[in-house]
């Protein structure tokens, strides 16, 4: 299996430097676009993607999404899997402002793509698996607004990929704003296969969100996990006390 990280807040060779974050991920004959950055480069394209997934609905992870460029087989329409919230509107509330993430229009969205919005996990290869509802936020953070209706947002859309590979489980998040317990936790569940040998992408611990990681490590010590590869919002502080290895666009990773 082969991660390429194409758009990160970092900057690296050649591919974009949007905020957000995506992966182009390739496992056997199956070609993966996980995440599309807030906006996306018109030099950026891809061929023939068998699935589109959204780790979760925030407008820097999905706002690309709009005019990713693709060269596809014509018969071939590409599938776009996410969490039923992440197509929602929702707004994050702070004392200064009303920030709108903006809404996926699931009507245009039906024209380029055939939409899958599930709470359960789906296995996209005999070894890749799309987690679904992990379990979200224990607090909320902000509101989602659906036919005039609202409800408070604990980011239940947040999910990410799971790669069995030989030597364990390979983790890839957008934001990991659930938290690490509950994506390993269900990715444990899933798979059955309890060590967990690399995560991979933004991890959220920027900011007062580092004081989790006490917390996060002694998990980490039960599933052995000791290869981090970091991108977004992972944190400088966070990256140095995991000793992880800093990607940025552009870079290639591959397990077996």
């Amino acid at each position: 299996m082969k991660i390429k990280l194409l758009i990160n807040d970092i900057r690296g060779f050649k591919l974009s430097p949007n905020k957000g974050v995506s992966f182009y991920i390739e496992d056997d004959n199956t070609k993966i676009l996980m995440d599309c950055g807030s906006e996306w480069s018109e030099n950026l394209t891809l061929n023939n993607i068998t699935y589109i997934v959204l780790s979760h609905g925030h407008y820097d992870h999905s706002g690309g999404i709009k005019h990713v460029n693709i060269n596809q087989n014509a018969l071939e329409k590409i599938t776009l899997i996410a969490h039923p919230d992440a197509l929602e509107k929702r707004y994050a509330i702070n004392p200064l402002k009303t920030r709108s993430d903006g809404r996926l229009s699931l009507e245009k969205l039906k024209t380029k793509f055939d939409i899958k919005l599930t709470t359960e996990a789906i296995w996209l290869t005999k070894k890749m698996v799309f987690l679904g509802d992990v379990g979200g936020c224990k607090l909320p953070t902000g509101i989602i607004k659906t036919d005039n209706k609202i409800r408070l947002d604990y980011i239940n859309d947040d999910s990410s990929l799971v790669y069995c590979s030989e030597k364990g489980l390979v983790i890839i998040t957008g934001c990991n704003h659930a938290g690490l317990k509950k994506h390993i936790n269900k990715a444990i569940r899933i798979t059955g296969d309890k060590r967990v040998y690399a995560i991979v992408g933004g991890l959220h611990f920027n900011g007062l969100s580092v004081l989790k990681l006490p917390f996060v490590l002694r998990i980490l010590k039960k599933t052995n996990t000791t290869n981090f590869y970091t991108c977004h919002c992972t944190g400088k502080i966070a990256e140095k006390i995991l000793n992880s290895k800093k990607m940025s666009t552009g870079d290639i990773l591959e397990f077996i």
